[in-house]
């Protein structure tokens, strides 16, 4: 899966971290952004079909620079195992 590359990316190349691979992940990219370690747990808007910008996760993996992929905790998976925020 996407989530598996990007984190074995980080553990291998790149020495980022995933912050928390017991909740749900999903990846994401996005243009106009990049996130450090400061960043972990920073909510990841888009914009719904409204247009109004909506909390579709929660940074959960750095570094992440514009234009690549990284990892999100997933807010849309509505999971009952979500811990809303990171643990480390």
């Amino acid at each position: 899966s996407c989530c598996q590359m990007i984190y074995k990316s980080l553990n291998n190349e790149e020495k980022g971290i995933i912050a928390d691979t017991t909740v749900p992940l999903n990846c994401v990219s996005s243009s106009a952004s990049v996130c450090g370690m400061g960043d972990l747990g920073d909510p990841v808007y888009c914009k719904n079909t409204l247009g109004e910008r909506v909390v579709i996760g929660l940074t959960a993996s750095v570094p992440c620079e514009s234009g690549a992929t990284f990892v999100l905790h997933d807010l849309t998976d509505r999971s009952p195992i979500f811990k809303f925020g990171i643990s480390t």
